[in-house]
């Protein structure tokens, strides 16, 4: 299965950078790449080594990771509702999601993971900002009254 070969050649800060810019897309692997390739910054040169040697020429279809990125964001320090807006998930879907995995032993304690909340992520094709940042940008702007 795709998800468990994902795991054998990337790390898990990887595998939540490939699923914040490719989740749920078909992502076609090229064979060489050169560091400005979108998929090499993503994952880094070493991961990308990794993919292309065992599905280069392949086209993939990338995992949504949820429960990872979930696990991820939560450790990050990140609140529920701004992983469920950064996911498209309700506040309850990641409850649940934190409850199993919490219940699976799996659950990552709070703080042992830096930086994740400041990922620079964007639409590939049009380069907006995902749902969390838009949200962030809409708190911080001025209401101005009639």
């Amino acid at each position: 299965m795709l998800l468990e070969e994902l795991s054998e050649l990337l790390s898990a800060g990887q595998m939540v950078r490939l699923a914040e810019i490719y989740a749920g897309t078909r992502l076609h692997i090229p064979q060489k790449a050169t560091d400005s390739h979108a998929l090499v910054q993503a994952i880094g040169r070493d991961g990308f080594l990794k993919i292309a040697q065992r599905f280069g020429t392949d086209t993939i279809k990338v995992p949504l990771f949820r429960e990872l990125r979930v696990n991820h964001y939560r450790a990050s320090g990140m609140s529920h509702a701004k992983i469920a807006l950064r996911l498209g998930l309700t506040e309850q879907a990641v409850d649940r999601i934190v409850k199993r995995l919490r219940e699976q032993g799996e659950l990552l304690p709070i703080g042992s993971i830096e930086g994740v909340e400041n990922l620079d992520v964007h639409c590939r094709c049009c380069r907006h900002y995902g749902a969390d940042r838009m949200a962030d940008a809409i708190a911080e702007t001025p209401v101005v009254s009639a």
